[in-house]
């Protein structure tokens, strides 16, 4: 068939329309979805706990043997170290005494930014807030110790010439330390319960809770609170004992009741089981 100029003109359009969409396609394909620019610094956070672990090593002693049936001595070697645990989720949890840590690396682009200035923020709800500043190494790392009581620690870089920061935020749950005593707990009696409560200062009417187990329905509170001396963190109870729980086995311990004007998290004692006599 003999090809018109109309048709001529027609293929001509064809092609240039099907190179367009191939060009398009390209441009499009060069910058994946969700992928950011180039020119983007990125931070990368990890929050750990630096946690006390023990193992118990096993080693055996070649002995010269004097019977056939003699075994080979063992020694055991207890082995604690230090090591930082990763940590999950919202909240980094601090024990009494207890640091975590944050460590990081700043990148543009895949590269190390080295000499940059992190801030990290740390606040106390209604108490205060400090802030340090930390510099990248030459691979763009950076690490900074986190102690209690805090509520928040704020990670910050501001990138030269940006408006734009580049945040993240941590909520810090560290408790303080409880000891609790128990006396002997006798039916139709009175029970003492003392202890101390550590963390600085103690607010006034700052108060402790006690709580025993009831089985299937949980911790229970005993009806007494106690009030914390605010000038050495001492405190003692007198918890009457009933007359029906001659024989029964008490689980018990003790929570500092949450107050707005104390820094630390919950805080709870260690569990002391007593029988009734």
């Amino acid at each position: 068939m003999r090809r018109t100029p109309q048709h001529i003109q027609r293929s001509r359009g064809a092609k240039l329309t099907v190179t367009l969409v191939l060009a398009g396609s390209l441009i499009l394909g060069a910058l994946p979805a969700g992928a950011t620019a180039p020119d983007t610094p990125r931070l990368r956070l990890t929050w750990v706990v630096m946690t006390r672990q023990c193992t118990l090593k096993t080693t055996r002693v070649a002995v010269k043997r004097i019977a056939a049936k003699q075994p080979q001595r063992q020694s055991h070697v207890r082995q604690c170290a230090t090591r930082a645990v990763r940590t999950h989720g919202s909240a980094l949890h601090l024990r009494w005494r207890q640091h975590g840590e944050v460590r990081g690396r700043l990148t543009l682009a895949q590269q190390p930014i080295a000499g940059a200035t992190i801030i990290l923020k740390s606040t106390t709800t209604r108490w205060s807030s400090a802030t340090n500043t930390i510099t990248t190494n030459v691979q763009g790392r950076f690490s900074a110790p986190i102690h209690g009581p805090a509520d928040w620690i704020t990670i910050t870089y501001q990138p030269p010439g940006d408006t734009t920061a580049i945040t993240d935020t941590k909520r810090v749950h560290a408790s303080a330390h409880l000891s609790l005593h128990v006396s002997h707990l006798a039916a139709h009696h009175t029970a003492r319960f003392w202890g101390i409560l550590y963390g600085g200062y103690v607010p006034q009417d700052l108060y402790i809770q006690f709580w025993y187990l009831d089985g299937s329905a949980g911790w229970q509170p005993f009806a007494n609170l106690t009030i914390v001396d605010r000038h050495n963190g001492h405190w003692h109870a007198k918890i009457p004992i009933p007359r029906d729980a001659r024989g029964y086995t008490y689980h018990i311990r003790a929570t500092v009741v949450p107050s707005p004007d104390w820094p630390w998290a919950t805080t709870n004692s260690r569990t002391i089981t007593r029988l009734v006599s």
